[in-house]
């Protein structure tokens, strides 16, 4: 598995927590801190997960690519 990956899910897991969290705050079960900070940090956690996915993506391009100009060369040879 892959870096990116595995900051993927662990982002998708931190956002799940906070989400939960600004939900409990928002009721008052809890207060951990105010439920504005808590908006701003699931903004953070949605650009990091859009960072993450064009990294994933680019790196399946480079590797198609790559796969292509191997079997490109094989298939010019024979």
């Amino acid at each position: 598995m892959n870096k990116y990956k595995v900051i993927y899910y662990l982002s998708i897991v931190v956002f799940i927590i906070n989400l939960l969290a600004m939900i409990g705050s928002l009721f008052g079960w809890f207060t951990i801190v105010e439920g504005k900070y808590l908006f701003w940090n699931n903004i953070v956690l949605l650009l990091v997960f859009r960072w993450v996915e064009k990294k994933i993506k680019f790196k399946e391009l480079v590797k198609e690519k790559s796969y292509e100009r191997i079997f490109s060369r094989f298939s010019s040879r024979y």
